[in-house]
């Protein structure tokens, strides 16, 4: 039987990134929110949960689910971005999470 690819995931990390941003959830979850709709989706629903070393956060849709896990001491998040559709502009929604977190690094995988 023939593989079909149904959809893409990416895995994104960003590290040397300041505590303070990595610190508040909302201004996370925001940034991810805003990422997803860079990529021409729209965001339906959002989660987040922090502790003491960080946060999860959740953005979802019909098409895509984008999510981050923060490790404030370390000054890394590391962002899940899967979506069944082709079309989505992943790329601009990497090159602005790296703006937006002021990371020193980024390394993703497809």
């Amino acid at each position: 039987m023939a593989h079909r690819q149904i959809g893409l995931s990416y895995l994104v990390e960003y590290s040397g990134c300041p505590q303070s941003i990595l610190m508040n959830e909302q201004h996370l979850l925001s940034l991810l929110s805003a990422a997803a709709e860079l990529s021409g989706i729209k965001p339906i629903h959002e989660f987040v949960k922090s502790d003491i070393s960080g946060a999860t956060g959740f953005v979802t849709t019909p098409d895509a689910s984008y999510s981050f896990h923060s490790f404030a001491e370390f000054g890394y998040v590391a962002v899940n971005i899967f979506t069944s559709r082709m079309d989505l502009k992943i790329q601009s929604s990497i090159d602005f999470l790296v703006d937006e977190l002021n990371a020193k690094q980024v390394n993703w995988q497809k």
